[in-house]
Protein backbone atom coordinates (compact mmCIF):
# COMPACT_ATOMS: atom_id res chain seq x y z
CA UNK A 1 0.00 0.00 0.00
CA UNK A 2 1.28 3.45 -0.90
CA UNK A 3 1.82 6.08 1.74
CA UNK A 4 0.03 9.42 1.64
CA UNK A 5 3.17 11.13 0.40
CA UNK A 6 3.67 8.56 -2.35
CA UNK A 7 0.09 9.08 -3.54
CA UNK A 8 0.56 12.86 -3.61
CA UNK A 9 3.86 12.60 -5.50
CA UNK A 10 2.49 10.06 -7.98
CA UNK A 11 -0.56 12.22 -8.75
CA UNK A 12 1.58 15.35 -9.14
CA UNK A 13 3.93 13.48 -11.48
CA UNK A 14 0.98 12.05 -13.41
CA UNK A 15 -0.24 15.60 -14.01
CA UNK A 16 3.24 16.74 -15.03
CA UNK A 17 3.41 19.41 -12.34
CA UNK A 18 6.53 20.71 -10.63
CA UNK A 19 6.54 21.70 -6.98
CA UNK A 20 6.90 25.32 -8.13
CA UNK A 21 3.72 25.05 -10.16
CA UNK A 22 1.86 23.58 -7.19
CA UNK A 23 3.16 26.40 -5.01
CA UNK A 24 2.00 29.00 -7.56
CA UNK A 25 -1.56 27.66 -7.40
CA UNK A 26 -1.82 26.67 -3.73
CA UNK A 27 0.65 29.01 -2.01
CA UNK A 28 1.86 26.03 0.04
CA UNK A 29 5.62 26.49 0.30
CA UNK A 30 7.87 24.08 -1.55
CA UNK A 31 9.37 22.99 1.78
CA UNK A 32 5.91 22.09 3.09
CA UNK A 33 5.01 20.28 -0.14
CA UNK A 34 8.24 18.28 0.08
CA UNK A 35 7.51 17.39 3.70
CA UNK A 36 4.04 16.13 2.74
CA UNK A 37 5.40 14.07 -0.15
CA UNK A 38 8.03 12.57 2.17
CA UNK A 39 5.46 11.73 4.88
CA UNK A 40 7.33 14.01 7.27
CA UNK A 41 4.29 15.24 9.18
CA UNK A 42 6.50 15.91 12.21
CA UNK A 43 8.03 18.78 10.17
CA UNK A 44 4.95 20.91 10.89
CA UNK A 45 4.49 22.78 14.18
CA UNK A 46 1.38 20.70 14.93
CA UNK A 47 -1.07 18.29 13.32
CA UNK A 48 -3.53 21.07 12.50
CA UNK A 49 -1.07 22.60 10.03
CA UNK A 50 -0.19 19.21 8.55
CA UNK A 51 -3.86 18.32 8.05
CA UNK A 52 -4.72 21.69 6.52
CA UNK A 53 -1.85 21.60 4.04
CA UNK A 54 -2.56 17.96 3.26
CA UNK A 55 -6.24 18.71 2.62
CA UNK A 56 -5.44 21.67 0.39
CA UNK A 57 -2.81 19.75 -1.59
CA UNK A 58 -5.05 16.70 -2.02
CA UNK A 59 -7.97 18.87 -3.14
CA UNK A 60 -5.73 20.69 -5.62
CA UNK A 61 -4.74 17.32 -7.12
CA UNK A 62 -8.36 16.16 -7.19
CA UNK A 63 -7.81 13.48 -4.54
CA UNK A 64 -10.19 12.52 -1.73
CA UNK A 65 -8.91 14.58 1.19
CA UNK A 66 -11.46 13.06 3.58
CA UNK A 67 -9.43 9.84 3.81
CA UNK A 68 -6.05 11.44 4.48
CA UNK A 69 -5.16 9.05 7.31
CA UNK A 70 -3.74 11.63 9.70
Amino acid sequence: MESIGQVLRAERDKRGLSLSEVYDDTKITIQNLEALEQDRFDYFPNRVYARAFLRDYANFLGLDSASDGL
